[in-house]
C-alpha cells in the first residue's frame, strides 16, 4: 500500500484484514504519510505483526520501485461516503502503470472500463480483503501477471496525454 494513511481511505480496514490472515509468509508493505494518529496506528500494527513494514514516506522513484517489486498493490478505500462518486484516485492509475497486479474495490468516481485491469473486491469489509488476498495467493501468479501487464499496457496506450487531449478536443468539436 502506497499512500496517505487515512481511515476513510481504508487503511484500518486493511490492516485489521491482514493481521486475520494465518499465512506467515506474507508480507504487507505500507508506505504514505497521515496524521500522527494514523501513523502510530499503523507502527503499532506492524510492532505486533512482524510480517507489516512500514517504510514511512519515500522518495517518489523508490516508491515507484516497491510498486514494482512486490507481488500485488492494494487500494483498500471502498465506496463509502459521497465523496466517492466525485473521486478517481491518482493510485489507480499509478499502480496500474506499474504493472503489478492491483487489488481494489470498485468506487462511483472511477469508470468500469478499469475494472478489467484490476482484481475487484466486492463487499467492504476485512473478511472480503482477507478471503481475496489468500484466494490470489493461491492462485496461479502468472494470471495475475498478465493482468498486470495487461493493465500497464492499458494506461500506457489509452490514457497518455496524446490520448487524453485526442478526446478533449473531440468533445470541443461536437459543441
Amino acid at each position: 500500500y502506497t499512500g496517505t494513511l487515512d481511515k476513510r481511505y481504508g487503511i484500518q480496514l486493511l490492516l485489521d484484514s491482514f493481521t486475520k490472515i494465518d499465512n506467515p509468509l506474507i508480507r504487507l508493505w505500507i508506505c504514505g504519510s497521515g496524521t500522527d494518529e494514523e501513523i502510530e496506528e499503523v507502527k503499532h500494527y506492524s510492532d505486533k505483526d512482524g510480517r507489516i513494514s512500514y517504510f514511512g514516506i519515500l522518495k517518489r522513484e523508490e516508491v515507484l520501485q516497491l510498486q514494482k517489486r512486490t507481488a500485488f498493490l492494494i487500494n483498500p478505500r471502498g465506496n463509502v461516503g459521497e465523496f466517492t462518486k466525485y473521486s478517481f484516485p491518482s493510485k489507480t492509475m499509478e499502480y496500474l502503470a506499474s504493472g503489478t497486479p492491483t487489488i481494489m474495490f470498485p468506487l462511483q468516481g472511477v469508470p468500469s472500463e478499469y475494472y478489467a485491469y484490476v482484481i475487484l473486491l466486492d463487499e467492504n469489509d476485512d473478511a472480503t480483503i482477507k478471503n481475496t488476498i489468500e484466494e490470489v495467493l493461491s492462485t496461479d501468479y502468472s494470471l495475475y501477471a498478465r493482468k498486470g501487464a495487461n493493465a500497464r499496457d492499458f494506461i500506457v496506450n489509452n490514457k497518455n496525454a496524446t490520448s487524453q487531449t485526442s478526446k478533449i478536443i473531440r468533445v470541443i468539436k461536437t459543441v
